[in-house]
């Protein structure tokens, strides 16, 4: 080696000894071709432009599909059930695992079928009473929850069978994580085709607050982030600022009054399917017409200070939406922290790449799903009113046997039996 060393050392500039070089040197950096640069990364104002052309797009779309009807607008909370459902199955899906179960992932489907059948097949049924043979509306209908019932234990014995040795722990988390999805993004939501039918009102007044609420704590972070409290609102999602959150709250409740005041003002949202089916429109009631604090609130006036009571004059429906505003900006956004864990745990950026910028239906729709159970529970406990409308609609959609068979009965109970 010191030989070698001092020959190369000693060797003339020109020579062919000063050249040689070892194989280790062949692969210097200078004898490589030059590397690729790497794509720059999107500048912020290019993905700002990005979500604010989808968002527009998107948001326009969802105006079309309101002005299409009721029945389109259930169907495309159907829909969005359904890409929900996908996207949060193929976030825990092995491919090298689940290639050996053949018929394994058509489960996982069967399952979201089955759970379709019970939430909305009388619903459907009742829609299509006209137009489908008696014996499938006597099956939907009379023996719902029988059928529903034998549809899940088939499943359930499936499930069983398709256990093998080597994967069944894997079987397992994949089964129980399927039954957590149907329970969010099927059971939470279908509440919502519920809500469409009592106005359409329910389904833009709340729904709107969570969008309104995600847009104003984006900007606000961005004007504001940061600035008064340095810490991110939660370890699990560290893009979000507490000035996000208290700005988009307070704007939400601005928000809250002003949308319920221009929705409630046109009979297409302010009506029920059943009133703009049978009479084309509805008067404004008590819910959508000016009125005290002591009134909406059915309080002793005493209770509440003068200048509330001689000043404040609101629709009811406006005190309502600052309820659903607080709702929308307290409780809901835990919908989209439950969503950033579920990304964070499995390594995701988003749950799918449909819409550029926003990420897949799930992202949209984390905050959504709750926020549309909460308004059926809040409008069954505290706001609805017995309604002749759905009452004749539902009976309208029976049989004519069993629409006979009701005025039987409320013949024989007023006393009419002459007219029985």
């Amino acid at each position: 080696m010191e030989l070698r060393k001092r020959a190369t050392k000693g060797a003339p500039e020109g020579s062919d000894e000063s050249t040689k070089t070892s194989p280790k040197s062949d692969a210097s950096p200078t004898a490589q071709p030059a590397a690729q640069p790497a794509a720059p990364p999107k500048s912020k104002f290019s993905t700002f432009m990005t979500r604010t052309i989808v968002g527009l797009i998107m948001i326009f779309a969802f105006f079309g599909i309101l002005s299409a009807g009721h029945a389109v607008v259930c169907c495309f909370v159907v829909l969005l059930q359904v890409f929900t459902f996908r996207e949060m199955i193929n976030i825990r899906f092995r491919e090298a695992k689940e290639k050996k179960l053949w018929g394994f992932r058509s489960l996982h489907w069967y399952f979201l079928f089955v759970t379709f059948f019970w939430v909305y097949g009388q619903q459907v049924a009742h829609y299509f009473h006209n137009h489908i043979p008696a014996w499938i509306y006597d099956i939907v209908i009379h023996r719902h929850n029988w059928h529903s019932f034998v549809l899940y234990v088939v499943g359930f014995m499936g499930v069983v069978f398709s256990f093998r040795k080597q994967t069944v722990k894997y079987q397992i988390g994949q089964v129980t994580w399927t039954i957590m999805t149907i329970l969010l993004v099927v059971i939470q939501p279908h509440f919502v085709t519920r809500n469409v039918y009592q106005g359409l009102i329910w389904l833009m007044l709340p729904h709107s607050m969570i969008i309104c609420n995600d847009i104003m704590a984006y900007f606000v972070g961005i004007a504001i982030g940061r600035k008064f409290v340095d810490r991110p609102l939660t370890r699990l999602s560290p893009n979000k600022t507490w000035e996000g959150f208290v700005g988009a709250l307070i704007l939400t409740l601005i928000y809250a009054i002003i949308a319920a005041e221009i929705l409630s003002n046109l009979e297409y949202f302010r009506c029920s399917k059943a009133e703009l089916d049978n009479h084309g429109g509805c008067a404004p009631g008590f819910m959508f017409t000016p009125t005290t604090i002591p009134k909406i609130l059915n309080v002793d006036p005493s209770w509440i200070p003068e200048f509330i009571n001689s000043r404040v004059i609101i629709k009811p429906v406006q005190l309502h939406a600052l309820v659903f505003s607080l709702f929308a900006s307290l409780v809901a956004p835990f919908g989209g922290f439950l969503a950033s864990a579920i990304k964070r745990a499995y390594a995701a950026k988003d749950f799918d790449q449909l819409f550029p910028g926003h990420g897949g239906v799930t992202d949209r729709m984390d905050c959504q799903f709750i926020m549309g159970m909460f308004v059926y529970v809040y409008y069954t406990t505290f706001l609805a009113a017995p309604n002749m409308e759905s009452v004749l609609s539902s009976i309208y959609s029976l049989p004519i046997a069993d629409q006979q068979t009701i005025l039987k009965s409320l013949s024989a109970a007023l006393g009419g039996g002459a007219a029985a």
